[in-house]
């Protein structure tokens, strides 16, 4: 099986060089693809260029497979961030586990399913109006894609795919296809365009393609108490924390000092506070 990442750097550069401001990226992509290394047949990354001389050529993390199609990728506004992880989960033609390079996964799968994805994502009181102001946008802008029109009303829930994927490839690229139309809709059609867009083209849409499709999902942690259960741990908005970023360091020379000392020169040698990388 395999396991596959997507960096693109366009929405990182800075006069043709990437810039970022967290030292925690470079350490979290340490960690998360070296462990990815310890349960997987094969590593695949599909980047651009200047991410592959970033996490390639200097950060030195073992990919089996380069692809650095997101050269070519289509414009799409930034704030539309996992338009190039479906691109990447469209191109593959093997089954795959995607693993978002916040994702730790310190044990391994033991049996990868026909679609697996990492947890439900209920839509609770507090944030359903502004849930139902999205679907509603949609709708009255005109967005009439079938698998839309024909969904159930009571999907008021989606999936977190901090890791997504399985042997079901055929499912995989139809829910790709469906993400795309939607997100290449929104990014023409919309004047003001948001990052919590993505509770509709990925994490609800998945939802809407499995009812469309009739399948059923393997849900990798289906209670909290899962996490520690299975060892997994997707950062999500604690990726700018202090804290967070000692306790990922402190793992990282645990398991792979190596690794480790390679990553901790680079930063030291780009400045802490704010990292350049690629000229």
């Amino acid at each position: 099986m395999n396991a596959l990442f997507s960096y693109y750097s366009k929405p990182a550069l800075y006069e043709g060089k990437i810039v970022v401001n967290n030292a925690g990226f470079v350490y979290s992509w340490g960690l998360s693809v070296n462990l990815a290394k310890k349960h997987f047949d094969k590593l695949i990354l599909v980047t651009d260029t200047k991410g592959k001389e970033l996490l390639i050529d200097k950060l030195n993390l073992p990919f089996d497979e380069v692809d650095t199609s997101f050269d070519l990728l289509n414009e799409v506004d930034f704030k539309l961030f996992s338009y190039p992880k479906i691109i990447a989960m469209d191109k593959q033609t093997e089954p795959f586990v995607y693993i978002d390079y916040d994702v730790f996964l310190f044990n391994s799968i033991n049996v990868i399913p026909d679609i697996i994805v990492q947890s439900v994502n209920g839509f609770t009181n507090s944030n359903n109006t502004y849930y139902t102001t999205l679907v509603n946008q949609l709708a009255a802008l005109g967005y009439n894609n079938s698998v839309f029109l024909n969904r159930e009303e009571n999907i008021n829930y989606g999936y977190n795919l901090g890791i997504i994927g399985g042997t079901d490839l055929d499912f995989i690229k139809f829910f790709c296809e469906q993400s795309k139309l939607m997100i290449e809709f929104i990014n023409t059609n919309y004047e003001s365009i948001s990052t919590d867009l993505f509770f509709l083209y990925e994490q609800w849409l998945f939802a809407l393609c499995l009812k469309d499709r009739n399948k059923e999902v393997t849900i990798y942690l289906t209670e909290k108490r899962d996490s520690l259960q299975y060892n997994y741990t997707h950062l999500m908005q604690g990726k700018g924390s202090s804290l967070v970023l000692y306790l990922i360091k402190n793992k990282l020379r645990l398991l792979f000092p190596e690794i480790y000392s390679t990553l901790h020169r680079q930063i030291n040698e780009s400045g802490i506070n704010n990292l350049i990388f690629v000229n």
